[in-house]
C-alpha cells in the first residue's frame, strides 16, 4: 500500500508478542516481512505493517486507521519502516508458513 506515518497513538495495533514468530527483539528477526504475515493472517487479518526495522501491527479495524496521519516519506528501502513509519501491505492468497 505504501508508507504510511504513525504517532505513539497507533494507526494499527501491535500483535508483537501475540504469536510465537513475532517473538525476541524486532530488529533482529530474519524474515520480518514474511513473519508479520503469516501472524496477521493466522489471525484473520488482511492487512498488516511493519515498522522500524521489523515491528509488527495488525488488525480487523487497519483498512480503515492505515493512512489517518498521511503518508511518509521515512520508510526504508528494505520494506521494513522507519522510525514511526509503516510499509502497509495487503495479503492476497495464501501465506506459507515457517
Amino acid at each position: 500500500m505504501g508508507c504510511f506515518k504513525d504517532t505513539g497513538n497507533r494507526a494499527i495495533t501491535t500483535i508483537e508478542g501475540k504469536d510465537p514468530l513475532l517473538k525476541g527483539r524486532y530488529r533482529k528477526r530474519r524474515n520480518a516481512v514474511a513473519k508479520c504475515a503469516i501472524a496477521a493472517r493466522r489471525k484473520g487479518f488482511h492487512m498488516f505493517a511493519i515498522q522500524n526495522g521489523g515491528w509488527c501491527a495488525a488488525s480487523a479495524t487497519a483498512v480503515r486507521t492505515f493512512d489517518k496521519y498521511g503518508k511518509s516519506g521515512a520508510c526504508r528501502n528494505d520494506g521494513k519502516g522507519g522510525p514511526y513509519a509503516n510499509n502497509v501491505y495487503v495479503i492476497k492468497g495464501k501465506v506459507i508458513s515457517f
